[in-house]
């Protein structure tokens, strides 16, 4: 939830994700899959908040 990343790898038989910033705990394929979304977000949505949104109609 934090979005800090993990200071080293898991093995993949470890399937919790405990994070050692926040403490959040989930699923390490549901955490993996958010982290993806978040960062595609961000990279799809830069140019539309840097332009400052939709023109006024």
């Amino acid at each position: 939830q934090c979005g800090k990343k993990a200071p080293k790898k898991l093995s993949l038989s470890v399937r919790t994700f405990k994070c050692v910033f926040c403490g959040n705990t989930m699923d390490r394929d549901h955490n993996a899959a958010q982290n993806i979304l978040k960062k595609h977000l961000i990279r799809l949505l830069k140019p539309f908040v840097e332009s400052g949104g939709l023109p006024p109609s």
